[in-house]
C-alpha cells in the first residue's frame, strides 16, 4: 500500500481524486486486508522512493 503523500493525478483510469474519497478507499482497503489476515507494507515517499521500496520488498519475498 502507499501512503497518500503524492498528489492524485487524473490519468483517465482512476476516478477517485477527492481527498475524502481517497481516505475512505484507503481505510476500507486496510480493513479488508486486516479482516482477511493479509500482510501488507505501507510505502511512503516520492515515486522513486516507493519504487525502490517495492523492489526491495519483492526481492525479500523471492529469497
Amino acid at each position: 500500500m502507499f501512503r497518500k503523500a503524492i498528489a492524485w493525478v487524473d490519468d483517465g483510469l482512476r476516478v477517485h481524486g477527492k481527498e475524502t474519497v481517497r481516505d475512505q478507499n484507503n481505510q476500507h482497503l486496510k480493513l479488508l486486508l486486516n479482516e482477511h489476515n493479509i500482510n501488507y507494507k505501507i510505502l511512503n515517499g516520492d515515486y522513486e522512493t516507493r519504487l525502490k521500496g517495492a523492489i526491495e520488498l519483492i526481492e525479500k519475498l523471492l529469497q
